[in-house]
This record gives structure tokens, C-alpha cells and sequence, in this order.
């Protein structure tokens, strides 16, 4: 590993070992609200695990209007998905089952991080999936985290994509 890999790994850890402590958050959809309704199109959400921000709400909210995609693993990569169902994976969260959609076709993602730095850097949990499947994409990226998450910087390494906000329990925050 490299020394920046090293040090986003030691924030990973201490990341992940916080917000398994902390009690379920508080409603993020009111602030996706503020941002779903400047859009009309396709938008990728994910489905939350029992440690992130809620989407439950958000993806509701999408699926009555015909507009939820959710992501999907294929190998080393994320496909998007229109849900006609959802069935457990083997990373332990709910995969879609349905049509694939271009990512062309999407208007907005919503992703999941573990934090983010007031410049857009967004830490995953390493996986590097987002950052393939956005790579070289012109899409709005809006991570849901905790507003603790919220950090002055963060280590990044080229591969990494810039968001363009995020979703706290606080508010809606645009760079």
C-alpha cells in the first residue's frame, strides 16, 4: 500500500468504528428532497446498510415516480439498475433485479461514503467501485453522510472523483 492508501485506510477504520456506535440518524430526505425535485430524471441512490444514512425514504420517494435506479455489482464494477424486486447479495445489502440502465441515463447519483472534505474528496470503503463507475462521467455526485463526516480535507489519490455536495442530517451542502 502507499502511504496515502495507509492513511485513508487508518480514517476508514475510525470512521466505521464511530458510526457503529452511534444510534440510527436522523431523516436525511427532507434535505435529498430539496435536491430530488431540481431534477426530473433517473436517479442512483444505493440501499443503506444498518450503519449509513438511511435511503429507505429517498428511494420511496423515486420509486412512486417511476425514477429509483440502484447499483449492482458485476465483478470488479457497478451496473445501475431499475429495481422490479431486491434480493440480499453476498456483500450482505440488497441487490436490484431488473433492467440495466446506461449510466448515460442518469441525471444524479446519490452515493454512499464514509466521509467527505469541504473540497469534494470522497472517502468509500475502499473498494474503488464508485470511483470506476463514475470515472470520467459528467453526473452530479451527492454523498449521504453524518455531519461529523464532514472534514476540512481528506488524502486523495487521482483515481478518486470529486462530489459536487453532500446530504447531512443538517442540510443539503453544494461546493
Amino acid at each position: 500500500m502507499s502511504g496515502i492508501e495507509d492513511e485513508k485506510q487508518a480514517i476508514r477504520k475510525q470512521l466505521l468504528a464511530e458510526r457503529h456506535k452511534r444510534p440510527k440518524p436522523a431523516d436525511f430526505s427532507l434535505f435529498a428532497l430539496e435536491l430530488l425535485e431540481k431534477t426530473s430524471g433517473l436517479v442512483a441512490s444505493y440501499w443503506s446498510t444498518d450503519a449509513e444514512p438511511e435511503t429507505q425514504k429517498i428511494n420511496d420517494y423515486l420509486a412512486i415516480r417511476n425514477r429509483l435506479v440502484l447499483p449492482a455489482i458485476s465483478g470488479p464494477n457497478l451496473i445501475w439498475k431499475k429495481p422490479e424486486r431486491l434480493v440480499p447479495s453476498s456483500f450482505g445489502i440488497m441487490a436490484p433485479v431488473g433492467e440495466i440502465v446506461s449510466r448515460d441515463q442518469l441525471e444524479l447519483v446519490l452515493a454512499p461514503a464514509l466521509a467527505v472534505s469541504k473540497n469534494g474528496t470522497r472517502l468509500g470503503k475502499g473498494g474503488g467501485y464508485y470511483d470506476r463507475a463514475l470515472a470520467d462521467f459528467e453526473v452530479d455526485v451527492y454523498p449521504l453522510i453524518f455531519e461529523s463526516e464532514f472534514l476540512d480535507s481528506l488524502p486523495k489519490e487521482e483515481h478518486d472523483i470529486a462530489v459536487q455536495g453532500v446530504i447531512t442530517e443538517k442540510g443539503l451542502k453544494v461546493f
